[in-house]
């Protein structure tokens, strides 16, 4: 999340950081990092249902429903947890966010 985040000149921090290792001929570890293999698939599934929040909301668990119905697939228990927690981790960085950018 904070990768995407804009920083002062509008360019994201990702955008800044992939300059960076473009002249340095390294990339920082942030830009390296990856889902373990295990939480591809659900990371994969937060992202898709991630897109489909009202703003500033949570993820709608009738959305995750919807989305199993179309694709098909029957999340576990654990899976479902997963992507809400990850859906309040993000929630809370975009707060962060805003409210760091706020005028003081």
């Amino acid at each position: 999340m904070r990768l995407s985040h804009p920083q002062p000149d509008g360019a994201t921090l990702r955008v800044h950081l992939q300059r960076a290792a473009k002249s340095a001929g390294r990339a920082d570890p942030l830009l390296l990092r990856r889902a373990p293999a295990a939480g591809r698939q659900v990371w994969a599934t937060f992202c898709e249902l991630s897109a489909l929040r009202p703003p500033g909301g949570p993820i709608p668990l009738g959305e995750v429903e919807a989305w199993q119905r179309l694709h098909g697939v029957r999340l576990t228990g654990w899976e479902v947890e997963c992507i809400t927690a990850m859906d309040a981790a993000a929630r809370a960085v975009a707060e962060e966010l805003q409210r760091k950018a706020r005028p003081q």
